[in-house]
């Protein structure tokens, strides 16, 4: 009876909000699909217990098994990429582990409570989880309802240099999130054992520092990410403004009555655009009865 009363008020809540921002992160709030965040949600906790139960107190690792299951749920739910699965999914949980992590430590320190007794009380835990959805679920909102951020590509292709700066900052963002791990592990061993004053100050500039360089990491995340939609809306103005270039060029061939030269070009264009461009290959036949 207690492991359901957990699930359904602090592990299913606190999943549906994770699912929702990572959802903020990948689209705009008019394509909105709750029914998928709801399935999300309820997969992630069903997951997050399972993965509890089988690993028992070993926080760092629930957390890494945690990742892993997210990122596999992002990526047949949501119906994305790989790469941009394991983004979102480290930006979430590193967003979520720095706002989780300092309430709760901050809280502890407050309150007096140890980790041991945070860990084993549901009571406490439902009192600290009220004002880590409220941060949460609150930036989740103003990213879905500003949709200042879109880490969707799935329409895009993505060119070679890009996705190797992706693939690092999806490997800078994991170093990020095992050290925020570490320190808050080790910062709450030190709440538990009732440390030194002293003590206590380095592991919470330890930690002052990690949320830094979290936030400089995600930084350079979204800086990257907007180069790509700069740099994927320049190659398409490009090939629109060549498109338009070489139709014009082809009708006035055609005006000419220049109709060897205008199969010549038109294969040309054939072996240069390939099946990427069904405009062209749509004019194409068009052309190619006037020249016959």
């Amino acid at each position: 009876m207690n492991d359901i009363i957990k699930f359904l008020i602090i592990s299913l809540p606190e999943e549906i909000v994770l699912c929702f921002f990572a959802w903020s992160l990948l689209s705009n709030r008019h394509s909105i699909s709750y029914i998928r965040i709801i399935v999300a949600g309820i997969m992630a906790a069903m997951t997050f217990d399972l993965i509890s139960f089988l690993f028992g107190n070993n926080a760092t690792l629930i957390a890494i098994m945690q990742l892993i299951s997210l990122i596999s749920i992002l990526y047949f739910l949501y119906n994305i990429r790989i790469l941009e699965s394991m983004v979102v999914s480290l930006i979430t949980l590193v967003i979520a582990s720095a706002i989780i992590g300092t309430i709760v430590s901050t809280g502890l320190i407050i309150t007096g409570y140890t980790y041991v007794q945070y860990d084993r009380s549901n009571f406490i835990k439902l009192i600290f989880l009220i004002p880590e959805l409220a941060v949460l679920g609150t930036i989740a909102l103003i990213l879905f309802k500003t949709n200042i951020i879109r880490l969707n590509f799935k329409s895009e292709v993505l060119g070679k240099k890009f996705t190797t700066k992706m693939r690092f900052i999806t490997l800078q963002l994991t170093f990020t999130f095992i050290i925020l791990l570490t320190y808050f592990s080790i910062f709450f061993i030190y709440l538990t054992h009732r440390s030194r004053g002293y003590d206590k100050l380095l592991i919470i500039l330890s930690i002052s520092v990690s949320l830094i360089f979290a936030l400089i990491t995600i930084r350079s995340t979204l800086k990257l990410i907007n180069d790509i939609k700069m740099h994927e809306a320049y190659k398409k103005e490009l090939l629109t403004a060549e498109v338009i270039q070489n139709l014009e060029y082809l009708n006035i061939l055609l005006e000419q009555k220049e109709y060897a030269e205008l199969e010549c070009v038109l294969k040309k264009l054939q072996q240069n655009v390939g099946d990427k461009s069904s405009f062209l290959k749509a004019h194409q036949s068009k052309y190619i009865k006037y020249a016959n």
